[in-house]
């Protein structure tokens, strides 16, 4: 499983899982979100919109939570379906 970021300004810096590891909204807030939040300052500076998909750990409280207290801007799967 790899997770990867796309704008205007180019791709993000991936993640690689290995083999067999599942996404847990553990490792969805402890790995991927804050490498998401610093790949899109990098690309996009400090106004970007991040936006996910319907996925479980995506949609788990404590990952909503994160999202609304780091991310300045932020849609979720109510406003914008997969």
């Amino acid at each position: 499983m790899v997770w990867l970021a796309a704008s205007k300004n180019g791709l993000s810096l991936p993640i690689i899982f290995e083999p067999g590891e599942t996404l847990t909204h553990e490792n969805y807030i402890e790995i991927v979100l804050p490498h998401a939040l610093s790949e899109g300052q990098r690309l996009l500076g400090d106004n970007f919109i991040y936006r996910q998909d319907n996925a479980t750990p995506h949609r788990h409280k404590d990952s909503i939570a994160w999202i609304k207290k780091n991310f300045p801007r932020f849609i979720d799967e109510k406003k914008w379906p997969s």
